[in-house]
């Protein structure tokens, strides 16, 4: 996230305004802290989530870590397995 951060209003139900407060205050952090930091983790759990049963998932988010080393010739045999 780069340092450049955009005012947003929202509205919370009375039960997570409370929860939040309550964090906020034992934590010593700003509301908009944790609000950005919840969301950062909402956002990495969903963008995982996205990639369950892509067979490409099975290589890593950057294939070259995986130590696989001919994958663009042998990508059928990486992706779907010998037939």
């Amino acid at each position: 996230m780069g340092n450049t951060q955009f005012r947003t209003q929202i509205y919370l139900p009375l039960e997570v305004h409370q929860k939040l407060e309550r964090l906020a205050r034992r934590t010593k952090h700003s509301k908009a802290s944790i609000i950005r930091e919840a969301l950062e983790y909402y956002f990495a759990s969903h963008e995982a989530a996205s990639w369950e049963g892509d067979p490409l998932a099975s290589l890593g988010e950057i294939p070259w870590k995986s130590g696989i080393s001919d994958g663009s010739v042998r990508h059928d045999h990486y992706l779907y397995g010998d037939s």
